[in-house]
């Protein structure tokens, strides 16, 4: 659609090519009130074709000028474009409705909750700059001029991003509304005031089973629940332990494709008073050449399947680790990794009562990938499902999460299973949840950090935002667990 919002992807590439030290000094350039009148009028204009042409005229007769102002004007284009997607933003377009609003602005919020995104051109999508239900980073959160921190209501995203080389799409769901039956309704509290439950689902040792195979001189782990176990009743006898549940999660590999089929029936014919499940990782009947995909299934509390999430980058064990797990003397060389092909998608799912949602599943939230998506989504909330030994205080993902909060507002949500063995004596956790504080969590330090162990029968770890306290790391016991999973 030609309209003002594919105007400012077309805008961003130009800027975004600009040294931040010119985009700074390019600012102090005044335009006479004439020019913005002229901005003004063109967003005003409810033919977005029109409205771009203006704006288009605008920018070609700034050719004349030195490439600094052509600069300045461009960036107070994309200011404008910025404030005007103000109403329709989901912070604000929830109580404020549409009101007398252009055409064009009310046809792109429509083409949002369609296909996920504002506008497209070329490799770059038009989206509601996150957090969703937050106040957003403000402009100098990175203490340097970024063009994502500089607009408060849309940001540019590529479609792609790289992982380690190699190409990672990034895919934009339709809107997941608060529809009771398809959707994801509204909770009893007000959004960030959320509660987080995690079921561990295995916490003893025969609750999982890695087996080992060859591929070749490779060795590889096939890791999921043991045959005799019941991974699927498990969980759903455990979140029924748990009134008002809003976000329900599972950790990695404790599931079967059979045991989320066994769920998603189990949720149909009695819904759970969980509004969004995480119901963990399992290994999928489809394959790739003969390696299956490690996929995470997301459902409402109806059971309806609102997305699936592949692993991207397969995690390896080293065979110091293998042995503590009595895997030893395994034809072949070097370590185990694990029996899954790589995903090659994101996810990213706004959900009008919830907010933006990215799942990483235990490694691919190490990967340098991690960073450009929180930095770029500025998600509300990045679930990540782990096969570890549990959370220790001083973890390889407290460590990695609190980096990460340096660049998003994101809640990053561990959880982890509790079955493989620890001979360390640390207490264990299976939740671990690390955000940036900013002002908005009273009374939590600069990287707010929660840790819960499973408690009950099945265990389940609870955290209520806004109203369960913060853990200090400094005040815990600082006994790192710097052995890789």
């Amino acid at each position: 659609m030609s309209c003002p919002a594919s105007l400012f992807l077309v805008c961003w590439q130009e800027a975004h090519q600009a040294a931040p030290s010119t985009r700074l000094d390019a600012e102090n350039i005044e335009f006479p009130v004439s020019v913005k009148q002229t901005i003004a009028q063109a967003l005003a204009n409810s033919d977005g074709e029109v409205a771009r042409q203006t704006l288009e005229q605008l920018l070609e007769t700034s050719r004349q000028l030195t490439q600094k102002a052509r600069l300045a004007l461009l960036l107070l284009i994309m200011r404008e474009i910025d404030h005007t997607f103000a109403p329709i933003h989901p912070r604000a377009f929830a109580s404020s409705g549409s009101g007398q609003l252009a055409n064009w602005l009310l046809m792109a919020n429509e083409a949002r909750r369609c296909t996920g995104v504002y506008a497209a051109h070329e490799s770059l999508r038009l989206i509601p700059r996150g957090p969703l239900t937050r106040a957003q980073r403000g402009e100098l959160s990175s203490y340097a001029d970024t063009l994502e921190d500089r607009f408060a209501h849309i940001t540019a995203v590529p479609a792609q991003l790289q992982l380690s080389g190699t190409r990672v799409d990034l895919s934009f769901s339709p809107i997941v509304d608060e529809d009771p039956l398809l959707g994801v309704h509204a909770g009893d509290d007000q959004p960030g005031r959320e509660r987080v439950c995690v079921v561990p689902v295995a916490e003893k040792l025969g609750d999982l089973s890695l087996q080992p195979r060859q591929r070749g001189q490779r060795r590889y782990l096939e890791i999921g629940p043991s045959p005799d176990f019941q991974p699927a009743q498990v969980l759903l006898s455990a979140l029924k332990r748990v009134p008002n549940v809003d976000i329900g999660l599972a950790p990695e590999f404790v599931m079967s494709s059979k045991a989320h089929e066994e769920v998603v029936a189990s949720l149909h014919s009695s819904p759970t008073a969980c509004r969004l499940l995480l119901a963990g990782t399992a290994n999928t009947i489809d394959h790739d050449d003969g390696l299956p995909w490690n996929e995470a299934v997301v459902t409402n509390h109806f059971g309806v399947a609102l997305w699936r999430q592949r692993k991207l980058w397969p995690s390896m064990l080293d065979e110091a680790r293998a042995k503590t797990y009595n895997i030893m003397d395994m034809p072949g060389v070097g370590a185990y990794h694990e029996h899954n092909a790589s995903g090659s998608c994101i996810q990213v799912v706004d959900i009008d009562s919830i907010g933006r949602c990215v799942i990483l599943i235990c490694q691919d939230v190490v990967n340098a990938m991690a960073e450009d998506l929180l930095r770029c989504l500025q998600p509300d909330w990045v679930f990540v499902p782990i096969l570890d030994r549990g959370f220790a205080v001083r973890s390889w993902f407290v460590d990695r999460a609190r980096s990460l909060s340096t660049v998003s507002k994101a809640r990053l949500v561990g959880v982890c299973s509790t079955a493989l063995p620890r001979s360390d004596g640390q207490e264990i956790y299976s939740l671990t949840i690390v955000c940036a504080a900013d002002g908005d969590i009273p009374g939590a330090p600069c990287n707010a950090t929660a840790f819960k162990s499973a408690e009950g029968s099945p265990g389940v770890a609870v955290h209520h935002f806004g109203v369960d306290k913060w853990d200090r790391i400094a005040n815990m016991v600082e006994k790192r667990d710097d052995l890789i999973h």
